[in-house]
């Protein structure tokens, strides 16, 4: 892929031990805790995060608006490909 020249890309690695691998509750609080450290590390106003399933997507925009319940820190957004007109 191509990146804008107005765009800065952090990628952050997420993977999980194999051993933590069929622990679905497990793999998503690493991966949460590295998405908030990520966050807090890369300060700028907007930030996209990707997902590869639908049900993944959902579960991170929940934990990230549950963390800022007063929309102070962030506004959350959801886009993905079950959503309706």
């Amino acid at each position: 892929h191509r990146v804008a020249p107005t765009v800065r890309e952090h990628l952050v690695d997420v993977s999980v031990p194999s051993m933590s691998n069929r622990n679905t509750d497990l793999c998503f609080s690493l991966k949460t805790k590295q998405l908030f450290k990520a966050l807090r590390g890369n300060k700028c106003k907007r930030t996209l995060v990707f997902c590869n399933t639908v049900e993944s997507c959902r579960k991170v925009e929940n934990v990230l608006k549950r963390n800022d319940r007063r929309r102070k820190r962030m506004r959350v957004g959801c886009y993905h490909n079950a959503m309706t007109d």
